[in-house]
């Protein structure tokens, strides 16, 4: 029969080794749980296609919810949809453009062909 002394350690290794498998446990757990650091972390690993995903989302936020909603009805409504969106989408590329220049302007230089232009003094 084991000694109380070894009982007591065995015991103890054990403990540890409890206190170690729940430990890498809720680290994974909690790792995927985290929706807004695996975003950040997907978004920072291809800018680029989340930027065209973006782009895509507002073109049909801005194109066909609204004729599918009903929200468009005559042609002068739908002239000023298409007005707005032609005004609003240069200037969300524009912006997405120099947010990617931003944080990667080895990216915008390699599509562009040339380095993107400074930004504005603020």
């Amino acid at each position: 029969m084991a000694s109380s002394s070894e009982t007591i350690t065995g015991l103890r290794r054990q403990l540890a080794a409890s206190r170690e498998h729940l430990a890498r446990t809720t680290s994974t757990l909690s790792a995927s749980l985290d929706v807004p650091a695996r975003v950040r972390q997907k978004v920072a690993a291809h800018p680029v296609k989340w930027a065209v995903l973006a782009l895509a989302g507002g073109v049909v936020a801005a194109r066909v919810l609204p004729l599918a909603m009903g929200l468009v009805r005559t042609a002068g409504s739908r002239r000023l949809v298409g007005t707005l969106f032609a005004t609003v989408g240069p200037l969300a590329l524009r912006a997405g453009v120099n947010a990617l220049a931003a944080r990667r302007p080895d990216l915008v230089e390699s599509f562009l062909g040339s380095a993107p232009p400074p930004p504005p003094p603020a």
